[in-house]
């Protein structure tokens, strides 16, 4: 059981995360479908320790193609979701990835990031 447990808990968080959407259907359907999930497993929000970390801004709208290949590496060894949001600041768009999961795990994520990609820029 404790197993399920997991899987259940992994999918609040990930809904949670999901409920910070621009969209507020979409929020609002995805924190119902948390809510409900919570309910039926007696899963509290302690128990969903969630955690947003936003990394390093990319300075473009859009990210390039190795750019999201190793956010996409990044995302399946880290197990965290990754989230972009592009904002114009200063005469100019940023990506902002947002790594969600668990504390120790997205701030990983994030750390990795912003290494790799000062990494890349350099070369």
């Amino acid at each position: 059981m404790a197993m399920n447990n997991d899987r259940y808990r992994d999918k609040v968080r990930k809904l949670l995360a999901l409920a910070e959407s621009n969209n507020p259907y979409e929020a609002e359907r995805a924190l119902s479908q948390a809510k409900k999930i919570m309910a039926k497993y007696n899963i509290s929000a302690q128990d969903s320790e969630i955690v947003e970390i936003t990394a390093i801004p990319v300075p473009r709208k859009r990210l390039k193609d190795y750019e999201s290949l190793m956010i996409a590496c990044i995302r399946e060894v880290s197990g965290c979701e990754i989230f972009f949001k592009s904002r114009y600041e200063n005469q100019k768009w940023h990506c902002y990835p947002q790594f969600v999961g668990v504390t120790s795990d997205a701030s990983m994520a994030a750390y990795c990031f912003d290494v790799l990609y000062s990494q890349l820029v350099r070369y």
